[in-house]
């Protein structure tokens, strides 16, 4: 009763139903194109937020042509649409919260402190600071480590391989051969030729590259060191998981952790990892899976509140091991940031 109510009241079922639900439906299809529109005018309008935005602007494109949409002349005269039109308010507000102008100094070198702890003519490895995706991903516009390498090495524009998006977008990705998360800081490797792209790519399939990370987990874990040897495949509860348990789905693929306990009292552990593997998110799901999650990680242990101060998932990529195209050993070792310094310091008393 209430839904017919509702529907009476608003009259959907007598007025230009049809030619509405097509501008709904016309608008969201677009919020792709409409997004990169507005981009170059450096306003940034996440794809997410055209969701809340297209009946509001639907029912702006009503007003517009009034005349001959009897529902919108309505809407405007009678005063017992009070329910509609605090739902298009409020999905208003919503839509607009996301959106962000962008300062055209964002993106200025100087804004982006990156440290660099090894270069020569075929590689720079950086310390990739929390908090700094790697690259676009074609929903946000913000600073990333891409812009700081086209800054600094605008001759690697065209190095590498692009991020091709479920839309066809072609995201490039100069010279970045592997990545970390916004969260996780430390070793990151930018290759600034294309053979030394390919030689880096190649060593990574082959896991010729040696990665140490270091991190602090919940509890005690059983054995001083040891090895996880789980295969990886989607979480069947949340989409933007992994899952190393029962019940994960799509392909399983190969995942090996080995970690050795450095450090440890009643609550927490102090880790070192070495990844034998590098598939997404494999500490955070090796963990979770022995349940000794991270520490920080609200998207794998949402129930759990930070802890050791640590205001971010507590993973620094503390060492990356590769060859140069000549066959040269190069070790690249990541200073411990600070949150990771003052947590040794609690978890030591």
């Amino acid at each position: 009763m209430i839904l017919i109510e509702f529907l009476r009241q608003f009259r959907f079922y007598e007025y230009a139903i049809f030619d509405f639900i097509i501008a709904f439906l016309g608008i969201y299809l677009l919020s792709s194109s409409l997004s990169k529109i507005f981009l170059k005018i450096r306003i940034n309008i996440p794809k997410q937020n055209w969701l809340f935005l297209t009946l509001p602007i639907s029912i702006f494109i009503h007003l517009i042509i009034g005349e001959i949409t009897p529902m919108t002349r309505d809407f405007i005269n009678i005063n017992d649409y009070y329910i509609l039109k605090i739902l298009i308010l409020g999905l208003f507000i919503i839509g607009v919260k996301g959106i962000r102008i962008i300062n055209k100094n964002d993106f200025k070198k100087s804004n982006l402190q990156i440290e660099k702890l090894f270069e020569n003519s075929e590689v720079v490895a950086v310390n990739k600071p929390v908090g700094l995706v790697v690259h676009f991903d074609g929903r946000t516009e913000e600073p990333n480590l891409c812009d700081w390498v086209l800054e600094n090495y605008p001759e690697v524009e065209n190095v590498g391989e692009p991020l091709v998006l479920q839309d066809g977008t072609k995201i490039k990705r100069p010279g970045i051969v592997h990545r970390l998360d916004r969260e996780t800081s430390g070793a990151l490797i930018v290759a600034k030729t294309q053979d030394a792209f390919l030689n880096l790519k190649e060593q990574f399939q082959n896991k010729e590259i040696k990665k140490i990370y270091k991190t602090f987990v919940w509890g005690k874990l059983k054995d001083d060191e040891g090895i996880i040897n789980r295969q990886i495949g989607k979480s069947s509860k949340d989409f933007r998981q992994w899952s190393a348990q029962r019940g994960a789905k799509g392909k399983l693929r190969e995942a090996i952790t080995e970690y050795k306990v450095l450090n440890f009292n009643e609550e927490f552990s102090y880790l070192e990892i070495n990844l034998k593997t590098g598939r997404t998110h494999q500490i955070r799901v090796h963990m979770k899976a022995i349940n000794n999650p991270v520490v920080g990680d609200k998207l794998y242990a949402p129930k759990r509140d930070f802890a050791l101060d640590f205001t971010r998932v507590a993973l620094h990529a503390y060492l990356i091991e590769f060859f140069l195209l000549n066959g040269e050993k190069i070790k690249v070792e990541a200073d411990l940031p600070e949150d990771f310094e003052e947590a040794l310091k609690i978890i030591k008393k």
